[in-house]
């Protein structure tokens, strides 16, 4: 018997079983490292999940209800304003947030327009606006339109904000489905910029018209009477 052999036969098996805990430890390194992968895709995946998307607007808060002015709907929160009405009818009150700005500029331009009457658009026009007043009011006197109110009565709507909701200025689109745009498959688009001065919402005149649009990418849900 040589102790050469023997030392030599007990140097190649030394090596295989370090060679065997060596391959057994990066195996284990290897299960863990795809678990902890796992498990942050896992929570990204569920962050994801809830939150809105890039830009998007809150979700209405659900004490929302609905009111109308000359035959449309306006939307009126306890907690986001309007928390006054005037004698005149011009509705007062919003809160310094994404929420108060949109119900804002919804009440306003509702009530700029002709059909709520020469008392309440002069009234809403000069303590509610910024810019060419007068040419508001002038513009909502010369106001015709053909169509049926009906027709043109929002059935639910939505809205996104550009800008931050909680500083000076902010612009709010709002789309607005009625009987009209749903025939045509879309929704009328219009943008308005807010202003916040002495601790209230005030919108920035003259007016763009409604535009119709068929999709409304990043818009958060606000209701309306028929949602």
């Amino acid at each position: 018997m040589s102790f050469i052999m023997n030392e030599g036969a007990d140097t190649r098996r030394r090596p295989s079983r370090r060679r065997r805990g060596v391959l057994l430890s990066l195996a284990v390194v290897v299960v863990l490292v795809i678990a902890s992968i796992a498990f942050l895709l896992g929570r990204s995946d569920d962050r994801g999940a809830h939150a809105p998307p890039p830009g998007q607007a809150p979700t209405a808060d659900s004490d929302i209800s609905w009111q109308r002015v000359s035959g449309q709907p306006v939307p009126v929160s306890a907690l986001h304003g309007p928390s006054r009405q005037d004698s005149s009818g011009v509705a007062m009150g919003f809160t310094h947030d994404a929420l108060g700005a949109a119900l804002a500029a919804i009440n306003i331009s509702t009530r700029l327009s002709s059909s709520a009457g020469p008392a309440v658009y002069e009234a809403t026009a000069r303590m509610q606006t910024l810019g060419d007043v007068e040419g508001t009011i002038a513009a909502a006197r010369a106001e015709v339109s053909s169509e049926n109110a009906a027709n043109t009565a929002a059935a639910r709507f939505a809205y996104r904000l550009s800008g931050d909701p909680t500083g000076d200025v902010v612009v709010v689109s709002i789309a607005a489905e009625t009987p009209q745009t749903s025939a045509m498959r879309g929704y009328a688009q219009m943008e308005r910029t807010m202003q916040w001065v002495d601790g209230d919402w005030r919108m920035q005149v003259p007016l763009s018209r409604p535009q119709f649009v068929t999709v409304i990418d990043g818009f958060a849900p606000l209701g309306g009477p028929g949602a």
